[in-house]
């Protein structure tokens, strides 16, 4: 059903008067936050899978790892930079997909 401006503004009024909020720090902090605190941490709990995932597929970017494990643009290239740290793809080719350099044993 329909809430006017004026109905919400008289609850939020009534709301404020009955006591100081208690603010949940999570929820304050913001999920974008916490996101970003769990992309800096030097080992992506995401690595393994996205390492499994390139080598399987047989080709590496940060767009395939964008789609295929539903992360940002900013982790998906931190995770990149790692597998090329750790020998797993080559160095970026510009809009091209890198070399794998290591091959997922079968």
């Amino acid at each position: 059903s329909f809430v006017s401006p004026s109905e919400v503004k008289k609850v939020v009024d009534f709301l404020k008067e009955q006591g100081r909020p208690t603010y949940l720090e999570e929820i304050v902090k913001g999920a974008e936050e916490k996101e970003n605190e769990e992309e800096m941490a030097s080992h992506d709990r995401l690595y393994e899978e996205a390492k499994e995932l390139v080598l399987r597929r047989g080709i590496a970017s940060t767009s395939l790892l964008q789609r295929r494990l539903s992360i940002g643009y900013n982790r998906a290239a931190r995770i990149m930079d790692e597998l090329e740290r750790e020998g797993v793809v080559g160095p970026a080719r510009g809009s091209k997909a890198r070399q794998i350099i290591i091959r997922g044993e079968k």
